[in-house]
């Protein structure tokens, strides 16, 4: 709105918020257990994501001829940590999706319960391949090729490696 204040955001909250009154009913530790499943594994895929785009911007930041001196902050590990943190995060992914095949101390009798035990261990893997689904379907499009990165829009310096040496 005029005021700056993020509209968007705000009715989301509004939207959300009553979501906090489900721990009064019977049913709020389920509901509870389901978005802490549904939060948990978000975080790795989060995070799986932010590597991979970084290892991608440097990916393109190379081939279209740019100096790793040019960028005004570098990771700590640089790419090599992002793609530590990729590799470790997969392997994250593959040990949760085995606990959620075979659970520790057994597997249930019942296949409903099976179900429900493996969706509630690995419901965001669902969730992220339906909204990477949503977005191709909204945006009708792949990710970007390497060299079609748009390295320059929202650029803050332009200045060369010789020029910050000068």
């Amino acid at each position: 709105d005029k005021s700056s204040r993020p509209l968007w955001s705000v009715l989301a909250t509004l939207l959300f918020a009553p979501i906090a009154y489900v721990s009064v009913v019977a049913a709020g530790d389920t509901v509870f257990a389901w978005l802490s499943a549904l939060s948990g594994l978000a975080t790795i895929f989060t995070w799986m994501s932010i590597c991979l785009c970084h290892i991608r911007f440097r990916m393109a930041w190379k081939r279209q001829g740019h100096s790793v001196e040019e960028l005004p902050f570098q990771a700590l590990g640089g790419v090599y940590g992002s793609y530590f943190g990729l590799i470790l995060l997969t392997l994250v992914l593959i040990a949760q999706f085995y606990i959620a095949l075979w659970p520790i101390g057994g597997m249930s009798s019942n296949p409903g319960e099976v179900a429900q035990d493996f969706f509630m261990t690995y419901l965001a893997a669902p969730v992220m391949i339906l909204f990477y689904i949503i977005g191709f379907i909204w945006k009708r499009t792949f990710p970007k090729k390497i060299d079609e990165i748009d390295l320059d829009t929202g650029r803050k310096s332009w200045l060369t490696v010789e020029e910050m040496r000068a």
